[in-house]
């Protein structure tokens, strides 16, 4: 079983281990039991007859007005709002217009809502907003609505005449209001608009003009090569650490754009890439090869000649990017996803030519664009993976992604620290990848439905830890897609998986009502990422999934722990602790099947509990007595936590476990001072400086009649303090 300990203990194993390469992986804890049941299906639907056909735009489950109760937000063309806990409507608009025009089937003047609208408070008026971009054929319309779903002032702008098919929403230049950031559809080089909160251009935007930019394809210097946006390819980033945002663009050719606010071109390494710009260095599978730099634009004409290192490069219009730090050293890189082209027959003459697709991959990039690699601790992503597997559907002569959209997905799967990068798609699996850039488990994930001519594609997938034992599941949601694109009477499902890749449940979707505007019957999935929340607060998680044909679907997810107690309901506040607890094996119970939550804790409990957390290390010293927290005292004195004043049989106060929990921490100072709060918690004292110590790490807040450090703990609130301090 995996041992999670602090993040200073953990930096001094890591010297160790590194030194052998990879850091060692912990054994994974048991996967919990999980049941799906459906909650309610069809939210959102105009009728019993007709559902508009819904793409990759997600719901979004929040409070939007303020009265301490969520809203689900879902889209397709039309947007509606819906209360997350029934699904009962609470207003709907047409896309393109807002609630001054009655709702009606149809009107949508702004055509479709391809990618998941924004919902912050980007004017500081302390209210949030709807921002939505939609788009078809000749339009490409960016609204604002408020909270009440009626048009902030400024708003809706007609972009361009193409479909807005990404969005970003956040503060850019640090004034407080936030900018809007939308790219196009469109085969040009003008494709990504900077708004400000009140509808008006950002001065510098859009980029890149020809206008502004002169020859994009021969200048060297200040332009960058970009050809359209085709999926939700922006991300906002810190880039420079000027603390400021960048806008980063995964635009349909082999560049990634990076701009700063002003709209002018980030330059990436210098000693690497000689003071180009992002936009101007092609993203190759072979790193040598893109360093060099000789094949810009849509590339030189091949001879027949040309290795794979000088053939295999990216195309980026249809994936994403994400910046996040990996590794927990408080850097940010930049996770790409891509799909690798084989230029074999291309041709410059000819650069619209649909070159050949290998499969998709992801790339692991630092903040100047170079190749992400951490000798320390045996990490190198100077390459991506590679050879992961082609399209199932292979004559898509006009999509060359099967209209999968892989969308980076980082998260902490197995609670080491690190975290593991996944995506999905377009050859049936859903891949994970550990920072050592490999697999484990039984990753990547396969797709059951695919068989003959009909296959199965995930939407991007996403992690929670259902069962609070530290570890994460995945929860994939799918889509069919015929050879011929015919439909084919099968629904896509809800998979959810563990850590390592196994599949704990799985749920078919509800078949889409009968279409009586086309006669047909629809095969229902979904191709937006699925939300999860705890809408209820009862433990248990819902998934909202904005499906395809079926509106709004909502399952409830029941994750019992496989080690679970009789005397520990589940939904308890204390439930998810005590099986965190069980599963790092900092307590196995205390018999025939308790836990025994409201006992009372003693000092050698919770010293033990400690030492289990370190995972059990072996005293320096001699161990004096045969007593199950022996070795646990040996150790905690000869790391300081206890002196020879302790006593193994004296009641754990709350004054006790705190101060035990921060010396184990390693005794930090550098907390706010905000044990001041409390009269009950002498100033100075070891005591405030551990109360300071919690208070930051939201270990507790107190109670109502103060600190009380002199308060007895239950073996469930010591159990809940560890958990929320080191999980």
């Amino acid at each position: 079983m995996k041992k999670r300990i602090p993040a200073a203990i953990l930096a001094a194993a890591l010297v160790v281990t590194a030194t052998g390469g990879l850091v060692a992986r912990p054994v994974s804890a048991a996967a919990p039991t999980v049941s799906i049941s459906e909650k309610y299906v069809y939210a959102g639907s105009d009728n019993q007859w007709y559902t508009e056909e819904a793409y990759e735009a997600a719901p979004i489950v929040t409070d939007l007005d303020g009265d301490g109760k969520m809203e689900v937000i879902n889209s397709a063309y039309s947007l509606s709002v819906m209360d997350a806990a029934t699904g009962a409507v609470k207003w709907k608009v047409n896309s393109g217009l807002d609630r001054s025009t009655e709702f009606a089937t149809g009107n949508n003047k702004a055509g479709t809502i391809f990618t998941t609208p924004e919902v912050k408070d980007i004017d500081g008026d302390g209210k949030k907003e709807i921002v939505i971009a939609y788009g078809t054929d000749g339009k490409g319309f960016l609204s604002v609505l408020d909270w009440q779903g009626y048009f902030k002032p400024g708003w809706p702008k007609q972009v361009c005449k193409h479909s807005l098919l990404s969005l970003a929403v956040d503060d850019l230049d640090g004034d407080g209001k936030m900018e809007i950031v939308v790219g196009a559809g469109i085969d040009d080089p003008e494709s990504v608009w900077v708004y400000h909160c009140d509808g008006t251009l950002a001065k510098g935007w859009p980029q890149l003009s020809d206008s502004q930019n002169g020859d994009y394809y021969k200048t060297e210097t200040g332009t960058a090569f970009s050809y359209g946006l085709f999926a939700d390819g922006i991300t906002l980033g810190d880039l420079d650490g000027d603390g400021t945002l960048e806008v980063i663009c995964n635009t349909d050719n082999a560049f990634i754009n990076a701009y700063h606010y002003d709209g002018s071109l980030v330059v990436a390494n210098t000693k690497t890439y000689g003071g180009r710009a992002w936009g101007r260095i092609a993203l190759y599978e072979d790193y040598a090869e893109e360093i060099k730099g000789e094949n810009g634009g849509w590339g030189y004409q091949i001879t027949g000649r040309e290795t794979r290192a000088q053939l295999y490069r990216s195309e980026l219009g249809h994936t994403a990017s994400l910046f996040t730090d990996v590794d927990g050293d408080g850097k940010s890189e930049l996770l790409v996803t891509a799909m690798m082209m084989d230029r074999t027959h291309h041709t410059q003459t000819n650069k619209n030519t649909l070159e050949d697709s290998r499969y998709m991959t992801v790339y692991v990039l630092n903040s100047d664009r170079t190749r992400y690699v951490n000798k320390e601790l045996g990490f190198d992503w100077s390459t991506p993976p590679v050879d992961l597997g082609a399209s199932l559907k292979q004559h898509d002569s006009v999509n060359m992604s099967a209209s999968v959209l892989p969308e980076p997905v980082a998260a902490d799967l197995d609670g080491d620290g690190y975290k593991e990068i996944l995506f999905n798609s377009y050859n049936g699996k859903v891949h994970c990848f550990s920072l050592d850039k490999t697999e484990h488990g039984s990753w990547p994930f396969t797709l059951p439905k695919t068989s003959g001519s009909t296959y199965e594609f995930a939407a991007t997938p996403t992690c929670v830890d259902l069962d609070g034992d530290g570890e994460m599941e995945v929860i994939v949601a799918t889509w069919i897609r015929a050879e011929d694109d015919s439909f084919t009477g099968i629904n896509g499902a809800l998979y959810i998986l563990s850590s390592e890749g196994k599949l704990l449940a799985k749920h078919d979707l509800t078949d889409p009502n009968y279409d009586a505007y086309t006669h047909k019957t629809h095969d229902n999935g979904v191709m937006a990422v699925p939300v999860v929340a705890d809408v209820d607060k009862d433990g248990k998680y819902e998934v909202y999934l904005n499906t395809t044909f079926n509106a709004l679907c909502v399952y409830e997810i029941t994750a019992k722990s496989n080690t679970e107690f009789n005397d520990v309901p589940i939904g308890k506040w204390y439930a998810k602790p005590v099986s965190w607890a069980v599963k790092q094996k900092i307590t196995d119970g205390t018999g025939g099947g308790n836990f025994s939550p409201d006992r009372d804790c003693m000092q050698s409990e919770i010293i033990t509990f400690l030492w289990r957390a370190a995972g059990e290390p072996e005293p320096a010293g001699a161990v004096t007595g045969s007593q199950f927290y022996a070795k646990a005292v040996q150790w905690a004195k000869e790391k300081k936590i206890i002196d020879s004043s302790f006593e193994p049989n004296t009641l754990c106060t709350r004054e006790t476990a705190l101060t035990y929990m921060w010396k184990y921490a390693g005794s930090p100072t550098d907390a706010p001072n905000a044990s001041v709060q409390f009269k009950d918690v002498p100033a100075g004292s070891d005591l405030a400086k551990a109360v300071n110590w919690a208070l930051q790490k939201e270990v507790t807040t107190g109670t109502d009649k103060g600190f009380e450090p002199e308060m007895i703990c239950d073996r469930a609130q010591i159990v809940t303090f560890l958990y929320r301090a080191f999980k």
